[in-house]
């Protein structure tokens, strides 16, 4: 049902996007191009030089008359931008309890931003490993605080999006989002087990290290490079179980 609600979320989006305003020059311009009996792609180059002309010859009183169409315009892009943003943020998901502790660690100070000689790509592993080491010495209490907080975030996105409080069973983790406390136990939930989960360690190893990707099912490689000419090329094909040559 979810799912299904996704390309209508994402046509509303796009929909409502408003383009830039247009300068006092590409406003004069479009009007000039209206004007002309363009019938092939030579007749729009040679208008679009004419009109480029005519306004460099054009005094600054009557540029200003396209200047003056400006503010107002500016003033509905804004409106139209803020609503779309909302929109946006209204279809966003929270973060996850992972996520949410990665982006606490990091403004806390206790991870160092950058290293000399370090790269871009260094630090976002090494973020990610201090993160990961941080988030598994939390205290089980600490842990549920994260939990907690992203249930009640994903209760209440939710019913913006569909004025429901109920969660389907594969909504997060494919259990249900019993909230418990951290003395209690479930069979089949508790925020620690929920946390440990196979689920919860990709993303852990995933959410900031570009150096980690799920194995394709299907690559091509030559001598070349992935994509080279005039090589034979040979297909790995990668199993759960085994590998093997294609």
């Amino acid at each position: 049902m979810a799912r299904a609600r996704e390309p209508a979320m994402n046509a509303r989006c796009q929909k409502a996007r408003k383009k830039r305003p247009l300068t006092a020059y590409n406003l004069f311009l479009s009007k000039f191009m209206r004007s002309q009996c363009i019938a092939s792609v030579e007749d729009a180059q040679k208008a679009l030089k004419a009109g480029a002309k005519l306004w460099s010859k054009m005094s600054c009183s009557e540029k200003r008359k396209y200047g003056r169409q400006q503010p107002k315009m500016w003033s509905e892009y804004r409106v139209a931008m803020a609503n779309y943003r909302a929109q946006l943020q209204t279809f966003k998901a929270p973060p996850r309890p992972f996520a949410a502790f990665l982006k606490d660690y990091y403004y806390s100070g206790r991870f160092v931003t950058r290293l000399e000689g370090e790269t871009g790509r260094d630090i976002i592993s090494r973020l990610s490993k201090s993160a990961s080491s941080a988030w598994h010495h939390l205290q089980p209490s600490q842990r549920y605080e994260y939990t907690s907080n992203f249930q009640a975030q994903y209760r209440e996105h939710k019913r913006s999006l569909s004025g429901s409080d109920e969660l389907s069973i594969n909504d997060i983790t494919g259990k249900s989002l019993q909230l418990l406390g951290p003395g209690q136990k479930s069979p089949d939930f508790s925020p620690e087990t929920e946390l440990e989960s196979p689920e919860i360690q990709l993303e852990a190893s995933t959410v900031c290290n570009s150096n980690t990707r799920p194995k394709p099912i299907l690559r091509k490689f030559s001598k070349f490079g992935r994509r080279g000419r005039g090589a034979s090329k040979k297909t790995l094909r990668f199993s759960e179980d085994n590998q093997h040559l294609g």
